[in-house]
C-alpha cells in the first residue's frame, strides 16, 4: 500500500509540475516579439502645405501635415528646405533638400526621421516661377532617409531607404500639393521591448512537498504540496 501510495503521489506531483509549466510556456512564445514594417509602401499626402523663400535667392522652406497611409496608418508633418541651383524663373538643377518628419500611427507607434538629398544617388528637378509670388514644383527621387521606429511595446528601431517627393506650393497662400512615397527600406534593427531571447524562460516555481504527509490519503490533493517561487526554499520532495 505504501509503496502504491507513493506513485499516485509522485504522479499528483508532476501533474502539478506540468500544470504550472505548460502557462509558462505559452507566456514565453507570446513574449517573442518581431521587428515592425519598414516604411516601404508608406505614403504621406497633404493639401495643406506652406512655402517661404524667393526664386531670386533660390532657397525655400516648406511644410506639410496630413494622413499617412500604408504599414503605418495615421498622421504625419514634415518641415524642409531646398536650394536651387538656378536663381533664374524656370527650371532648374536641385542643390540641396533636407527634412524632417514625424509620424503618428492610430496603434501608438511614432516614427520620427529625416532624408535628404544625396548627390550621386539623389535625382530630380525644380521649377520656380517668379515675377509675383513665388511658385515653386519639386520632382525628387531617390531621397535617402534615416528613420527610427518606436512601438507601443516600448521596441525602438532604426531603419534606413529611399523616398521620393512631389512638392507645389506657393508662398502667397496654404494649399498645393505634398506627396511623399517611401520606396525601399532595410529590415528595422531593434532594441528593447521586453522581449526574451529565443529559447529562455522564467524559472519554474518550486514545489515543495512534506515528506512526512506521504502515506496519508490526503497526499494525493495538491493541497499537499506547497508552491515557492524561483529562488524560494530549496525543493525536497518526499517519496
Amino acid at each position: 500500500m505504501v509503496g502504491g501510495a507513493s506513485v499516485r503521489f509522485l504522479v499528483v506531483v508532476l501533474g502539478v509540475v506540468l500544470m504550472l509549466a505548460a502557462p509558462v510556456s505559452g507566456v514565453t512564445s507570446l513574449a517573442q516579439t518581431t521587428s515592425p514594417p519598414n516604411l516601404i509602401g508608406e505614403s504621406l499626402f497633404s493639401f495643406e502645405t506652406t512655402l517661404a523663400g524667393t526664386c531670386d535667392n533660390r532657397s525655400f522652406t516648406f511644410g506639410a501635415h496630413g494622413p499617412a497611409s500604408g504599414p503605418y496608418f495615421g498622421t504625419f508633418q514634415e518641415q524642409g528646405s531646398i536650394t536651387l541651383v538656378s536663381h533664374l524663373t524656370g527650371s532648374s538643377p536641385i542643390a540641396s533638400l533636407s527634412a524632417q518628419f514625424d509620424i503618428l500611427a492610430q496603434d501608438g507607434t511614432q516614427i520620427v526621421g529625416t532624408k535628404e538629398w544625396v548627390s550621386g544617388v539623389s535625382s530630380g528637378s525644380a521649377f520656380c516661377r517668379a515675377g509675383g509670388p513665388a511658385e515653386l514644383r519639386v520632382n525628387a527621387y531617390d531621397l535617402q532617409y534615416e528613420a527610427t521606429i518606436t512601438t507601443p511595446d516600448g521596441q525602438t528601431c532604426t531603419t534606413t531607404g529611399g523616398a521620393t517627393l512631389v512638392l507645389e506650393a506657393s508662398t502667397e497662400y496654404i494649399g498645393g500639393r505634398f506627396e511623399e512615397d517611401f520606396i525601399s527600406g532595410t529590415t528595422p534593427s531593434c532594441s528593447g521591448g521586453g522581449a526574451e531571447p529565443p529559447g529562455e524562460h522564467p524559472p519554474l516555481p518550486q514545489v515543495v512537498c512534506d515528506r512526512a504527509d506521504v502515506r496519508s490519503p490526503a497526499v494525493r490533493q495538491a493541497a499537499e504540496c506547497e508552491l515557492y517561487p524561483p529562488g524560494g526554499p530549496p525543493s525536497e520532495m518526499g517519496w
